[in-house]
């Protein structure tokens, strides 16, 4: 059967229940019926499959010929997920051709967004040597000396992560420039910038705490430089002020063409900078069609 060009889309459906040896919901059905003309949210609750209906939707479109697998993204947050949809897909097609569902040989391209991101820095000449630092973990001796207002309730690790805490959410909520002080605070005095600071945070702190927050950041990222290393945050950061130019903006767009059919897994967990890079990157046609799939009630990052 030539599932490319005779097969509807109630068929594809029923080929795949029978070759899966699964019975798809109503909820299911309709989101597999999905024409792929215009954007799509996928709002799942735990357990109900999420990571399935992705690589489902992406062998409809494959089985429709809307696209090649090759053509295809999708985007998570965790190596995890990377690989469980990796070994999904790879088990579905292999079940589904004993159905007369015969996809291609070639391979979707699932990815996390560091993992992405880091492949788009390093065409760029200037980062092609890049190496990742995997959390400040690393420097965490040298960061506890620049502590000098010792907390009375934490120790200093935890009030290391606090302050990271606090960095990460003004980073992907777009609230710094710098990785450091809050948009703006070259015109506030420093009582000003202490408050700025507290309206990014869910706890409550002595000013004493702001300050030891501004000298760790900013040892942090001396020693990032000294050492030639950029963590996740850079990567997105770098991307975003390289692609201001627009002959990089254009190299990562010609990289990024080739995917028709983008689909992002545990959407809510996705950070403002992420977005902005993710939609300069595709082309108007793919953003269209964009398939995000979430739960509001599930975001593991929730300092974004």
């Amino acid at each position: 059967m030539d599932t490319q060009t005779t097969a509807t889309t109630e068929q594809i459906i029923r080929l795949m229940e029978s070759g899966l040896g699964l019975t798809f919901s109503q909820e299911q059905k309709q989101i597999l019926m999905n024409d792929f003309e215009k954007p799509l949210l996928v709002n799942a609750c735990a357990g109900s499959g999420k990571t399935t209906i992705v690589i489902l939707m992406i062998l409809v479109a494959i089985s429709k010929g809307l696209v090649d697998s090759s053509e295809v993204l999708g985007v998570t947050f965790s190596n995890r997920s990377r690989l469980d949809m990796d070994k999904r897909y790879d088990k579905y097609i292999k079940e589904l051709s004993d159905v007369g569902l015969n996809m291609r040989d070639t391979q979707p391209l699932f990815s996390t967004f560091h993992a992405l991101f880091l492949h788009l820095l390093m065409t760029n000449d200037e980062y092609k040597n890049i190496e990742v630092l995997q959390s400040p973990s690393y420097f965490t001796r040298q960061l506890k000396t620049k502590i000098t207002h010792p907390s009375d309730v934490c120790s200093i690790n935890e009030t290391l992560d606090q302050i990271f805490t606090l960095n990460n959410y003004m980073i992907n909520q777009d609230l710094t420039e710098d990785c450091i002080y809050p948009i703006g605070y070259g015109n506030m005095n420093d009582e000003e910038v202490f408050e700025a600071l507290s309206q990014c945070t869910r706890q409550e702190h002595e000013i004493g705490f702001y300050q030891d927050y501004i000298e760790v950041v900013t040892y942090y990222q001396e020693l990032k430089i000294q050492n030639g290393l950029v963590d996740f945050n850079d990567m997105k950061i770098l991307l975003l002020q390289s692609m201001k130019d627009k002959k990089y903006l254009k190299q990562y767009q010609d990289v990024m063409k080739q995917f028709k059919l983008v689909i992002i897994d545990e959407f809510q967990d996705i950070d403002k900078l992420q977005w902005k890079i993710i939609s300069k990157l595709l082309s108007s046609e793919t953003m269209s069609r964009l398939v995000v799939v979430g739960d509001d009630d599930q975001s593991v990052y929730s300092f974004r």
